[in-house]
């Protein structure tokens, strides 16, 4: 589910900042099923990918292969995390690639572990603080990983990872409202990523940083907000966790 898996669907207004052109992202996928909608007329889809970076851009699918274009096909069907579980609380803002609604929190705050949807929406408000401070960790870390020669070059790879990172807290926001724990990762969902993100050849050391980095900046500025550390690290810490360990699995 990535942007090195996903886009935001047509129609749909554009994010400030870092979700400017996210929704659907979680690999390079992203940017390719977008270069697919655009060269058959139809709409933008999340989970495009963009592994060739001059066909993609110029917004032509045949620069994908068929096993891509089919692993696409399957990560829309199938996101990493649980649809099940996630139930209809999360079942519009998922078709939606977005986080859950106030409204949508709301009901869950009457359903779910108290203080859970007060954390979602923390997250989701400093969503782009988060991934940029994540951003700036890895790149001082993999210093030359978005130059020439680099995991992340061209610029378009680096502009999926990012999103691929926004669509990761959204993920987690999910598990965080709804009181997900162990059914919160889909197996099949998750090694559909795997395949991707093997033929998009993504740097898998750098991504596990950037979620590591992302679980410790989130918890770096709930503590500035005032958010209790305990509940934090009995909800919000295991998600990102059992995302990293995920992508760990992917490194052999």
């Amino acid at each position: 589910m990535l942007h090195f898996v996903f886009t935001a669907p047509s129609g749909h207004a554009a994010r400030p900042a870092l979700r400017t052109q996210s929704s659907r992202s979680l690999c390079m996928c992203a940017q390719a099923q977008g270069a697919s909608s655009s060269a058959t007329g139809g709409a933008t889809s999340p989970d495009g990918s963009a592994a060739r970076a001059d066909a993609v851009t110029a917004g032509t699918a045949s620069a994908l292969s068929p096993r891509i274009m089919e692993l696409i096909k399957q990560q829309i069907a199938q996101p990493i995390y649980n649809t099940e579980a996630c139930g209809a609380f999360a079942e519009q803002a998922e078709k939606e690639k977005r986080f859950l609604s106030l409204s949508e929190l709301a009901q869950v705050r009457n359903k779910n572990p108290p203080g859970n949807a007060e954390m979602a929406a923390f997250l989701e408000e400093r969503v782009d603080a988060i991934v940029q401070a994540a951003r700036e960790r890895m790149l001082e870390t993999f210093p030359g990983i978005d130059q020439p020669g680099g995991g992340l070059f061209p610029a378009f790879r680096a502009k999926a990872c990012w999103r691929d990172f926004v669509e990761f807290v959204r993920v987690v926001t999910y598990s965080v409202a709804l009181g997900l724990e162990d059914d919160f990762l889909d197996p099949v969902g998750l090694s559909i990523m795997e395949k991707l993100y093997e033929e998009f050849e993504v740097p898998l050391d750098a991504m596990v940083f950037g979620v590591c980095s992302l679980r410790d900046v989130s918890a770096e500025m709930a503590k500035e907000r005032g958010f209790d550390e305990t509940e934090w690290d009995l909800w919000v810490k295991p998600a990102f966790g059992r995302l990293i360990i995920a992508l760990e699995s992917y490194i052999k």
